[in-house]
């Protein structure tokens, strides 16, 4: 038996695969999704994300400026002339119950 975590064998067998694993997200948020992706050893392309919250912004831009388009709402996106991503992640937005939202869910 390994001592490797299932997860990271998984990814490992997805990498082999596939060279790079292209990533589009929206209400990015944090990137949460990409920072799990990396941790489990996906060489990623983010493509783009959607993000409102001026602070999630600023911070991913620091984290992540290799992210290749960046839409200041979801709504601003055009489909039909966005990249193609492997992998769309979308998180709902969570201020309802977040500590930083006004917690009214």
């Amino acid at each position: 038996m390994s001592a490797e975590p299932a997860h990271q064998r998984c990814a490992k067998r997805v990498c082999r695969r596939q060279q790079q694993l292209s990533l589009g997200t929206d209400f990015g948020g944090l990137e949460a999704p990409r920072m799990a992706l990396k941790d489990v050893g996906f060489d990623l392309r983010h493509m783009f994300t959607s993000e409102t919250n001026k602070s999630c912004v600023k911070l991913s831009r620091y984290l992540y400026p290799d992210i290749e388009t960046r839409y200041n709402d979801v709504a601003d996106r055009d489909n039909s002339t966005a990249a193609r991503v492997d992998l769309y992640v979308a998180g709902v937005p969570c201020t309802s119950w977040s500590a930083c939202g006004l917690q009214l869910g």
